[in-house]
């Protein structure tokens, strides 16, 4: 399976350093190359995740660390559901 390549910041890595691998090889996956930051409305947290070719961006908001085991699906429903 291919999975897209996401570049977080230093900030979002150290929430989910328990989903981040380092395969400097693989190439960015069908989706291209995504950066990822975190950001904090009323105290919960939100992804923003760009894309690096379209400058695309989605937004994950409330996302509850119970939640991360969950995260690929969650990107997967939002992206497709704003393309939608």
């Amino acid at each position: 399976m291919n999975r897209t390549k996401i570049h977080t910041t230093k900030k979002l890595e150290k929430l989910v350093k328990k989903l981040i691998s380092t395969d400097r090889n693989a190439d960015c996956g069908k989706l291209g190359k995504w950066n990822a930051t975190i950001f904090y409305v009323d105290r919960k947290k939100c992804w923003l995740l760009t894309n690096g070719l379209t400058k695309y961006n989605v937004v994950l908001t409330d996302i509850k660390t119970s939640e991360l085991k969950n995260i690929e699906s969650i990107f997967k429903e939002s992206f497709y559901g704003q393309l939608t």
